[in-house]
C-alpha cells in the first residue's frame, strides 16, 4: 500500500532528477519470507554510478482507507533492523 503523498512526491522527484536518477517506487531489497521495499528509491543512472538513495515516508495512514499505520510498537523490529544495518555500512 502507498501512502497518500508519495505517488505525487515520486513524481516531483522524476521531474527534478529523473535525468540523472533512475526512480522507482516498486523494488524489492532481499529475497526471503520478509523482503524489504523502500518508498521510493533513487539509483544513479551513469555507468560508474554508486548512488542510491532509500526514501522512506511514515505518514500516519492510508491513503485510500485512512487506516492508522505506524503506531506506536508497530516498528520497532524494522526499526532494529535498520540500526543494525547502518553500522554494518558504516
Amino acid at each position: 500500500m502507498r501512502g497518500y503523498k508519495e505517488e505525487s512526491f515520486q513524481d516531483s522527484l522524476t521531474r527534478y532528477f529523473g535525468d540523472y536518477f533512475e526512480i522507482s517506487g516498486s523494488i524489492q531489497i532481499f529475497n526471503g519470507t520478509r523482503p524489504y521495499e523502500p518508498d521510493i528509491a533513487l539509483i544513479d543512472k551513469r555507468p560508474t554510478g554508486c548512488i542510491r538513495i532509500d526514501i522512506e515516508i511514515d505518514e500516519p495512514y492510508v491513503g485510500l482507507s485512512r487506516q492508522a499505520i505506524h503506531c506506536d510498537g508497530e516498528d520497532e523490529a524494522r526499526d532494529i533492523y535498520f540500526r543494525a544495518s547502518l553500522k554494518r555500512a558504516i
